[in-house]
């Protein structure tokens, strides 16, 4: 077994919000109390279905990647997945995310530390470039936010903050494990904080053998960051990642036969680089941000053989928020960003642009009533402008109840890829268009202890992208129709025993491949003197994995998968883990023909402290 290790070192620079003592506090299903600033919470509130996911959350789950932890924290968040490591690129790859319905990999907007980030040619995320072990946080909405992230963050958005170092001295942080189908992690991460200034440098490798043959997936990413506060109202931040993946894909386990001797494989190496300039004061708070990010790809496959291309995304935003009178947070802000790339086959180098200006309001219209609405007027070098506009009426009946109405207005224009790639190509399509309904109630049953949340949506949208006849090339079609519940459930029942549970239905009118009808997870969390235990249900109800056609038929999986992680605190910095997923051995598909693991257990030890 082979490791590399990544050292990177960047010198580009980036704000940081400086500690102020204004803060909201937000009541939410998995994590009770979130601090955020005012301002903040004004860009938080236009998207009233939140969830918000912590680093020990997050540790719970056996897979490495940070995608595959969010569908048992996200009510209605659901990722395609093929073997028990990794995603890959291409035809053929997993990584698919479906929220309320709507699936695919353009749909969902990744923001990382405040930028997106996509790849240019492509026009979605690489779901390998996130490990889990450099994340603090994640917000994930559920429903558009164009009005702030603009094309793209049609379906909802990941917002991921990466992992910083908060104690003054220097600090170390390990995590090394090791299990089933010889997959193993390997991480660290030092960082150094004295007053104004702080940096960190962290290094991460993930490897497995796959649980089918030629399945065998790497992934390798270094990080830095640097924060300078200049005063207590301004300051700097610089934040790179460079990644590299290698996985290859088994094929289909069906009676013909599959992908052997790691015929067929992805390579990509991606980077990411911004600098920042951010205020925060009583009265004001806002970011300047430029970054970059630049991927190089290399697959084989049996459809296209060899493939090559080289992306990058450029690009500016600033925004800045004000009380412009009493009970009032109106932020301003725009965007601009550029991005293409080229390939080898067809030869193709081709760029587009995009910029943006918005406006969002958060307005306390009385003790009970509140309005968040924005506004974003959106231009497209190819499709033109697009006015994307949103609101929210929350009405707090009492300190324990909370009511929330919505309506919203998603985008995405089509990628590069489906435009002018591959003979799915069509230089003729539009952009897809959806508009999100929701009403919402949370209420706390027994204060500080039990809150239940439910809520309804509609969502209808049109010329969504499709591969059909009678050309089997990219088209719009108008056919979506998709009508749902959530619901969410948190009980403290002790100090150290507490259940987590949420639930979705999702009524679609077309059938949609990656997108379950229903889903349930249900979790206990369970602490006495230094051990920790985490047990959790998860279950999926009429997942199409296929949908009938001339030469496919139809086919549904359903399956209910128990998972279990075991902590023991050895000392004051040292915890081991033990890690199990799909304890009942159940055998089941995400992906057509792509069978997934069965009983998979994970060992490891974890080292956090100060030196």
């Amino acid at each position: 077994m082979k490791l590399y290790f990544i050292f990177i070192f960047a010198v580009i620079g980036n704000v940081i919000l400086s500690a102020q003592t204004d803060s909201t506090k937000i009541f939410q299903l998995k994590q009770i109390t979130v601090t955020a600033s005012k301002f903040e919470e004004g860009i938080r509130t236009l998207s009233p279905s939140l969830s918000i996911i912590s680093e020990d959350e997050i540790s719970q789950n056996i897979k490495s990647e940070l995608f595959s932890s969010l569908e048992g924290s996200v009510p209605g968040f659901f990722i395609s997945e093929r073997n028990s490591a990794g995603f890959g690129i291409g035809s053929d790859a997993a990584g698919k995310i479906s929220i309320r319905g709507i699936s695919g990999i353009q749909e969902v907007l990744v923001v990382v530390d405040g930028k997106p980030d996509f790849a240019g040619l492509f026009g979605h995320p690489l779901s390998d470039s996130y490990p889990s072990s450099d994340i603090e946080a994640v917000d994930v909405i559920r429903g558009p936010a164009s009005v702030i992230y603009g094309s793209g963050a049609m379906a909802g958005v990941i917002n991921i903050t990466t992992k910083k170092f908060h104690n003054e001295g220097f600090s170390v942080s390990s995590d090394y494990n090791y299990g089933s189908f010889q997959t193993g992690k390997v991480n660290e991460g030092f960082g150094y904080k004295n007053n104004r200034f702080s940096a960190g440098i962290s290094f991460n490798g993930d490897y497995s053998n796959g649980s089918r043959p030629s399945s065998e997936f790497k992934s390798e990413t270094g990080t830095f960051y640097a924060s300078y506060m200049i005063n207590p109202i301004w300051s700097l931040d610089f934040n790179s990642y460079i990644n590299t993946t290698k996985s290859y894909n088994p094929g289909p386990d069906t009676a013909y036969i599959p992908y052997l001797n790691n015929a067929v494989w992805s390579n990509m190496t991606r980077a990411n680089t911004s600098l920042s300039l951010r205020n925060k004061s009583a009265d004001y708070e806002g970011t300047a941000q430029v970054y970059f990010n630049n991927g190089v790809h290399d697959f084989s496959n049996a459809i296209y053989g060899g493939f090559h291309s080289n992306d990058n995304l450029l690009g500016f935003s600033i925004h800045e928020g004000f009380s412009l009178f009493r009970n009032n947070i109106t932020t301003f802000g725009g965007d601009i960003k550029r991005y293409g790339g080229s390939v080898n086959s067809p030869s193709i180098d081709t760029t587009v642009t995009e910029g943006a200006v918005f406006v969002a309001v958060n307005q306390k219209l009385n003790n009970q009533f509140y309005f968040n609405g924005g506004l974003r007027l959106n231009d497209h070098s190819v499709y033109g402008t697009e006015v994307i506009p949103q609101f929210n009426i929350q009405y707090k009946a009492s300190a324990s109840t909370e009511m929330n109405l919505s309506a919203s207005k998603g985008f995405r224009n089509p990628t590069i890829v489906e435009l002018y790639l591959f003979p799915i190509k069509n230089a003729n399509l539009q952009p897809e268009k959806v508009w999100d309904y929701e009403i919402g109630l949370k209420q706390e049953l027994i204060p500080e202890h039990f809150l239940l949340g439910l809520t309804g949506y509609l969502i209808e949208g049109s010329d969504f992208i499709v591969v059909g006849p009678p050309n089997f090339q990219n088209q719009n079609v108008d056919d979506l129709r998709n009508r749902g519940i959530e619901i969410e459930a948190k009980y403290i029942i002790k100090n150290n025993l507490s259940l987590n549970a949420n639930y979705s239905y999702c009524n679609m009118a077309a059938k949609i491949i990656g997108s379950p009808e229903q889903q349930a997870f249900i979790e206990a969390n369970y602490s006495l003197g230094a051990f920790y235990l985490n047990i959790n249900l998860k279950s999926v109800t009429n997942l199409y994995t296929s949908i009938q056609s001339s030469i496919t038929l139809e086919k549904k999986q359903s399956f209910l998968l128990a998972n279990a992680s075991l902590w023991y605190k050895a000392f004051k910095s040292i915890k081991i883990y033990l890690k199990a997923e799909n304890l009942f051995d159940k055998q089941y598909e995400v992906i057509d023909a792509y069978p997934m693991p069965g009983t998979t257990v994970i060992l490891g030890i974890n080292y956090n402290g100060l030196f």
